[in-house]
């Protein structure tokens, strides 16, 4: 038997119905996260862009609509897709151009 909160928390993931989502974390005994591998491989949710992956951990600093994943290198990219070093060049490019000044 699956509790409610497991199938809240799969369908806030995958956008699925809770149906859908009951029978998922039922086929997989309650693991979310196979789960969405199962539904990924079914083509029922699309797979993350950029090799990025899913987190089944609850944290707190995480809830909501966070964008931010890694992509296929490993690389950390914020909710508008650019990368930690890219936004030290740019940062580091705004402070060279407020100094010359």
């Amino acid at each position: 038997m699956v509790d409610f909160e497991l199938v809240e928390k799969l369908r806030e993931k995958a956008n699925i119905s809770y149906e859908e989502a009951k029978a998922a974390l039922e086929k997989t005994n309650g693991d979310i996260l196979e789960a969405i591998i199962n539904l990924e491989k079914e083509n029922r949710i699309e797979a993350p862009k950029d090799g990025g992956y899913y987190n089944s951990k609850d944290s707190d600093h995480n809830t909501g609509n966070s964008a931010h994943y890694r992509d296929s290198k490993g690389d950390f990219r914020g909710a508008d897709g650019t990368s930690f070093r890219e936004m030290a060049r740019r940062f580091f490019k705004w402070c060279g151009k407020l100094f010359s000044k």
